[in-house]
Order: structure tokens, then sequence, then C-alpha cells
């Protein structure tokens, strides 16, 4: 199922690397995208992915993020 995340506080590409970097360093996300523009992540991950745990681990990285769906 894909996911987006909202994510604030993301000011240049190099922010974009970083949250990236953690997404796909998880090893459990497929297609990863950090979208600068949006103040978005988008993924593909199966049914038992937690989802708040990654949203917790991206806020805890510097960024706040909120699940849009």
């Amino acid at each position: 199922m894909e996911k987006t995340l909202r994510i604030e506080g993301m000011t240049c590409q190099h922010c974009v690397g970083r949250v990236k970097k953690f997404l796909e360093g998880r090893g459990d996300l497929k297609g990863v995208n950090v979208d600068l523009a949006k103040n978005e992540a988008t993924f593909e991950c199966d049914e038992r992915t937690d989802v708040s745990g990654i949203v917790q681990d991206v806020t805890e990285l510097g960024y706040p993020a909120a699940d849009k769906g």
C-alpha cells in the first residue's frame, strides 16, 4: 500500500536527502520519494508496517511528521 507523510522543517535538498536516506535505510519501504516543494514523503509498504513508528522516528530525526494516508 502507498503511504504519504506530511513532513515539516525541510528547507533544502540536504534535508530531503537526510529523510530519504533514513526511510530507505529501514529496508521495509520501497519506492521512497521525498518532495521538498510538497513537504511530503511517499513510499510503498505492507499492512504490517508500523507507520506511526515511522512518523515518530522522522519527527525524532528533526522533521515533524504526520501520516496523510
